[in-house]
């Protein structure tokens, strides 16, 4: 997939989702899409099965878009938590 989307002139920045077995979304998040969800899937290898993502060609709309999904997935997300 990020073979195809270089080679179609697209980036690979955007905001992306981490799924569960079911199928529910459980870390919502946006920059460098395959990189982040490489980052995810290495973090939790056993929860994490399935992942969707939306490349934004405008920067200042990823977060507009990241805010929206979290909104609307709601209480199904883990956040992460910075000590």
């Amino acid at each position: 997939v990020k073979k195809h989307l270089k080679e179609s002139g697209f980036g690979v920045e955007g905001v992306y989702i981490a799924h569960d077995s079911m199928g529910c979304p459980r870390y919502i998040g946006r920059g460098s899409i395959f990189s982040r969800l490489e980052a995810r899937k290495s973090a939790q290898p056993l929860e994490l099965e399935y992942f969707s993502f939306y490349v934004v060609s405008d920067k200042k709309h990823e977060r507009e878009i990241e805010t929206l999904l979290i909104h609307a997935a709601g209480f199904l997300l883990e956040f992460n938590i910075r000590m």
